[in-house]
This record gives C-alpha cells, structure tokens and sequence, in this order.
C-alpha cells in the first residue's frame, strides 16, 4: 500500500464513521415510498428518455427534447451488470468500445478513438488530461453515466468529435437519511469495500459522504492493483431559490502494469499469455483530487444562474519496461520510461437559464462563460535505449534499467483558456422546436523546456463550434429529430503539445445526425434509432514532398446506423439490446513505412470495431430470487494503419444471480466472462496484445438503509 493510502485509509475511515454516527431514519420510520434495493423490470432501458440529461445540454432538455443521441446508465444497472469501472459502465451505451490497452481511460464512438476526441467529464466539467485520464476512478461515486454521441465540441470545447462521457457524482439527498455498504470477494484475491450515507442535517444543511476500497491480485503474474476514492459533498441552502454545494473528491489507484503479450510472426503465442515481462521495481500511480463550489440561484421563475469555481490536482508516475518482442527464442525488452506528471487545474463557469416569450413562442435559451488555467510539470527518463533480453518461461523480472542521463525534470506547460457558449430552444408549437448552440474557445498555450530553451513555445488554438437541430413530437411520447454540427479536435493533448504540434490548427469536424425515440406500452418499452456521417478533417499525415514532415492535410469519415431497444415484457421480465453498424475509413492518410510514402485511403482508422452490440436477460421468477444474463459483442478491429494487423471480434457472456435476503438486503454473484473466452482487448503496439480477464466469479453482499 503506498504513502498516500496509508494517509487516506484512517481519515476515510473517520469520515465514514462520524457520518454513520449522525442520527438515521431507523427502518421502521422509513417512508412508505423509501427506496428499495430491488431492481425491478420498470428500470428496462438504458435510456431513460423523460430525465433530463447534463451531458448534452445547459437547458435541462430531456433525451426526447435533444437533437442528439443521449444514454443514461443508472446506478442500479451498473451495480446489476458488475461494472467495476466508468469504461465499462460506458460501454453499454449503443456504439461505445471500451479500447483501454494498459490503464486509464479510453473509448471508441461513431468511429474515432482516444482522448482527444471522445471527452470525459465528471459533473458537466472537463477535466484537461495528459496522454492518460484516471479520474474518477471508482463508479461507485456515480449517480449515474451520461453518454452523448456524436459532436460535443459546443457544450465543452475542442475535442469530442466522436461523443463526450459524463459522470455524474451522487448527491446529498435533502429530503431523507439514506445509507449504503457493499462487501465483495472473488477470484484472483479480489476484494472490495465501500459505503456511504447521507441525507439532511437540518432544515438548511445536508450531506453526502462515500467512500471505496478495491484491491486485487490480478489474473497474469504480478498482476496486483488496489485503489482508494473518497468523495464528500456539503449543501446549504438557506432559500428555496439559492443553494451552495461544496464537494471534494479523491482518488489515489495503483493499477494492474501489464503491458500485454507479445505476438510471434503476429500470432498469439498461448503458452505466455498470462506472463508479466515487466521489471521487479515497476511503478504506476495515479492520484487525483478535485474540489468544487456551485452556487445555484434561482431569482425568478423564468430565470436561473449557475455558477462553478473548481480546482483540480492529478499526479502520475510510470516507471515500466512497456515493450516486449520476439527475438529468435528469446524476449526483448525495451521502452524503459520513468516519468512524472504534476498537473493543476483551476476554474469558474457561469451559465444563466432564461425563459420567456419571443414573439409569442416559447423560448428558452442560456447564456454563459468559462476561464481555466492547467499546468503540467514533466519529469522524465526519455530518450532511453536501454534494452535487454530475457527467456519467454523462465526469467528473472530484473529491474529498471537508466538511460544515460537518468530521470529529470525537462518542461512546464500552462494552458489558459477563454470560452464564451450559448443554447436556444425556440419551440415554434408544441410539437415542433429548433435547438441550437453556439461555442468559442481561444485556449492560449505556452511551454517552457528546462533543458532546452529552443523548445519554448507560445501558441493559440481558437476554435468555434454549433450545432442546429430541429425536434418533432408529434405526440409526448414520440421525438423525431435532425441535427448538423461542427466541432473541433487537438491533434493530441494542448498540455503535452510539442514544439512541431505547434504549426498544427486543431482538426475540424462535421456531423449529420437523425433519428427517433420513442416509449410504448404505458413507458414499459422504449426505442431508439438515429443514423448519422462524421467528417474529420486536417488530421496529420505525411508530407508527398518530404516524408520525413507530418502535414495536416488528411481527412477521416465515418457514417453509420445505431440502435437501442428495452422492454420490461412483466413484472418479472425484461430485455435491453442495442447495436450500431458503421463505415469508418481513411479519406487522405499517408503513413511512412521505412523510406517508402504509402497512402492508407479507404482503410479502417486504428482501434476502430465497425460492430457492436449488447444483450441483457433479466428474469425474477420467484421474489427472492433474480437472474441477469448479457452478451456482449466487438466486431474486429486494426492496430495498424495498413489494416495488416487484426484484432479479432470477440463475444462474451456474462451471468449473475441475486438473492433478496430481505427489503434492502441481498447477495449476488456474478460470473464474468462465463465461457472463459480467450479475448483481445486492445493492442498495447502492433505487435503486442492486451487480452481481456478469463472468467472471474465473485459474491457481493449489499445493505441499504
């Protein structure tokens, strides 16, 4: 256990007591209505289409009333599908992969993958990432995941062209005393705990604490990892029409270092596949932290205002062996990298609501601005030419190996940003209604190199992104739409941006989107079809003139259909699909390939699966018990731009089955990966493979109160 969660642990501990300490509504006194921890059938749809939804506007527009696609992915279904990470939650929406190699985050949308074009948010707010998101770490703090599709750029600035990931953190419940634990052991010595309670604490003031621990050993040799989050939110609200949330949250994670298994001749070499050729020493720690203020203020019925200040610490440090290749009959190891990442992030937003009569309809429309300052400070070992070989069976981890100057500090970037955004719903009759936005960023970059002072660079990325989009209900209970959007994406991260990124504008993007949604049965069913092109332009590729030089030239497109379905068929009996089939290829791409210029037009863009589709059974044919089947499909996908390298299409099944031992009590165990599918997660390099975790069973036991 590192420093920092030896530091964390007694002072989650305390919190957690001093709040089960504070006075509980005992069971008997609970409301009639008081949450139970059964999952029932009316929970059917990933969508939840009547609730409004933060990720895709300002304007509190539910997913029937936005011209886009938007996913909601409640607590109660992460819990019953066993998700045990944001990624994987995610994923179940429609069109979302789950592309993460080694760690962080990373997801795939609509056909464009990475950071820098699917945007994470934790509670409506950006976080500015490096090459690697961690934060938040645990779903456990979420209330619930929001997934847009498709162009995001004008709610959160450059980046997001293939959609945004929006966690929304549990909140202090200011109507009732509210408490939940959660004890779960399974296979590869994996062991969690977490709680938390919350509720008011006087007619003013309320509360909400959470806190979980996670740990495991991992199912390839030293494969360890553990994590630690904490998240703590205070409310006062002294008026019905204003209130002031503080919050904090903390995550410190050491996870699995496992860079994958190298392939021989491109094949899978199955005898090793569970080997960890990285060093004794290796290390990879994240810890981020992230404190907030929102005042909410309502004046009037027509108007609200919003505002935020945050501030935002993460720090990182890698120090592996990352690459590993066939050499004859033995291994060798290169890629030895230590580096440290100290970031900071600080910020305001406000945003003003208004509704009102404009020429006699219905308009309502917010206005709003936003100011943040990053900073990252990198240490690192690079360049490092270390390598060494090592048998594939019987080897000895060894450990670090220093390049020839060791690890330094080698430069600082501040990142300053202005944006200015605005939304409109103009609702011309009841049914029909035109939603539009508007966004401009000018993030200012400069960067100072410690070893090198002709490094140094000052440079601006402006950007302004819209959208416009009409919706049609011709009854409540049926959306049609259409939407046209422009957005804008960093050609990699604005804190890690090198001094030749410098001459790059950021990628443009347009998008072209329609769909319907809709309810039956009485809101027992639901459905949802769009269809939609992305065209990507300016991306990098390499200059006919001179290879040796990236231009940004090139263009990637994708068009496609998606489709989600859920129907709770009765009480006891319910079904969830969704699928998407799509088309993503290279316009203008060329890649240098030893001396040799080769054009990669019409190829599938890297990490890119043209399939997917999701199953969930669940069925509770007496009361105590209930059953939940899924499956879960990737369609194939390349690790190169030559699409020479395939990783293959996988499907896998997952099983669990839950026992209410009463009201608020129950035990589940679910079974991952059911088949014990050998499976491709992602690729780490063309030549080495991230496989996904054999089956794993575990047994949860839950408490509410």
């Amino acid at each position: 256990m590192t420093l920092s969660a030896r530091r964390l642990l007694p002072a989650g501990a305390s919190i957690l007591a001093l709040a089960l300490a504070m006075p509980v509504q005992a069971a008997d006194e609970a409301p009639a209505d008081a949450e139970s921890i059964v999952v029932t059938a009316q929970k059917a749809g990933v969508l939840q289409l009547a609730q409004p939804a933060e990720a895709s506007s300002r304007l509190g527009l539910t997913p029937m009333q936005t011209p886009a696609s938007v996913d909601v992915i409640t607590k109660e279904m992460i819990r019953s599908l066993g998700d045990r990470t944001v990624v994987a939650a995610a994923s179940r929406a429609p069109g979302i992969i789950n592309n993460t190699s080694a760690f962080g985050f990373s997801l795939s949308s609509r056909g464009f993958t990475g950071y820098t074009s699917v945007m994470q948010l934790y509670d409506g707010m950006r976080v500015y990432t490096t090459t690697t998101q961690t934060f938040p770490a645990d779903p456990w703090m979420a209330e619930r995941v929001e997934v847009l599709r498709g162009a995001a750029s004008v709610l959160y600035g450059e980046g997001g062209i293939g959609g945004a990931i929006n966690v929304v953190r549990k909140r202090p419940n200011t109507e009732r005393m509210e408490g939940e634990v959660r004890l779960s052991g399974g296979s590869f010595d994996t062991y969690a705990a977490a709680g938390g309670v919350g509720g008011p604490i006087s007619d003013q003031l309320s509360y909400r604490i959470d806190a979980s621990y996670n740990r495991s050993g991992g199912w390839m040799d030293r494969g360890r990892s553990r994590s630690l989050a904490l998240s703590a939110a205070l409310r006062y609200q002294p008026a019905d029409n204003l209130a002031l949330t503080l919050s904090h949250d903390r995550a410190d994670t050491d996870p699995t270092i496992w860079y994958g298994t190298p392939l021989r001749d491109g094949k899978l070499v199955r005898e090793i596949a569970r080997k960890n050729y990285n060093i004794a020493d290796r290390s990879l720690r994240f810890d981020d932290a992230w404190t907030q203020a929102k005042i909410e203020w309502k004046p009037s019925d027509e108007l609200t205002i919003t505002n935020v200040t945050y501030y935002l610490t993460g720090f990182k440090h890698w120090r592996n062996a990352e690459s590993y290749a066939w050499t004859g009959d033995q291994i060798r190891r290169s890629s030895y990298l230590e580096i440290f990442y100290d970031t900071k992030q600080v910020g305001n937003r406000t945003n003003a609501v208004y509704q009102h009569k404009l020429f006699g309809l219905d308009h309502r429309f917010s206005l709003g601005g936003e100011y943040n300052v990053g900073r990252l400070e990198r240490a690192d070992s690079s360049p490092n030419s270390q390598s060494d070989l090592i048998d594939p069976y019987d080897y000895q981890p060894g450990v670090f190996l220093d390049g020839a100057f060791g690890t330094r500090y080698k430069y600082h970037t501040d990142v300053e940003q202005f944006a200015l955004f605005g939304e409109s719903r103009l609702s011309f009759t009841d049914s029909l209604s035109l939603v539009t936005g508007l966004r401009h960023d000018r993030p200012l970059t400069k960067r100072h190199d410690a070893l090198d002072p002709t490094m140094d660079y000052r440079a601006t990325y402006p950007s302004t992104s819209w959208r416009a989009g009409l919706v049609y209900q011709p009854v409540e209970s049926l959306s049609l739409y259409a939407q046209y959007s422009a957005a804008a994406d960093p050609v990699t991260a604005l804190l890690t941006a090198s001094l030749a990124q410098t001459d790059f504008d950021l990628s443009t993007g347009k998008q072209w989107e329609a769909g319907v949604k809709t309810t039956f049965l009485g809101g027992r069913g639901e459905f949802t079809l769009s269809g939609y092109r992305i065209v990507k332009k300016k991306i990098l590729t390499r200059s006919a003139n001179d290879p040796t030089l990236s231009v940004q030239v090139g263009q990637q497109s994708s068009h496609g259909v998606e489709a989600s379905f859920g129907l709770a068929l009765t009480k006891q009996l319910s079904i969830l699909a969704n699928g998407t089939i799509l088309k993503a290829k290279y316009d203008d791409f060329t890649e240098l390939v030893g001396t040799d210029l080769l054009s990669r037009d019409g190829n599938t863009p890297i990490g890119v699966a043209e399939k997917a589709a999701n199953l969930w059974l669940s069925w509770g044919p007496i009361d105590p018990l209930h059953f939940d089947a899924g499956l879960r499909h990737v369609g194939e996908r390349y690790s190169d731009a030559a699409n020479r390298r395939r990783i293959p299409a996988y499907t896998l099944v997952d099983a669990s089955a839950r026992y209410d031992i009463g009201k608020k009590t129950s035990l589940t165990l679910n079974l991952r990966n059911l088949f014990d599918k050998l499976y491709v997660q992602n690729s780490y390099s063309t030549s080495q493979w991230v496989l996904g975790e054999p089956r794993s069973v575990a047994l949860t036991f839950d408490q509410r109160f």
